[in-house]
């Protein structure tokens, strides 16, 4: 084991559907430290709490050709 800072990679994630199963999935990302949730998209639920925050949350996601836009605030 080293001291020193490594970096790491990280692995970007946004969540389509937040029922009940992603509740799980949720709970299994926030364990990971090398995994950050940008965004949830769900019409018929609010957003999800993660990690004690907020993820920017869509209402609407268009989705064509493997490329997405949404109505929404941009996710950072």
């Amino acid at each position: 084991m080293h001291d020193r800072d490594v970096e790491r990679d990280v692995t970007r994630v946004g969540l389509v559907g937040v029922g009940t199963i992603a509740r799980t999935h949720l709970e299994v990302l926030a364990e990971r430290s090398d995994v950050d949730l940008l965004f949830t998209a769900d019409p018929h639920a609010g957003p999800p709490s993660f990690r004690g925050t907020t993820p920017a949350h869509l209402t609407r996601l268009h989705v064509s050709a493997g490329r997405f836009s949404f109505d929404g605030p941009a996710p950072m």
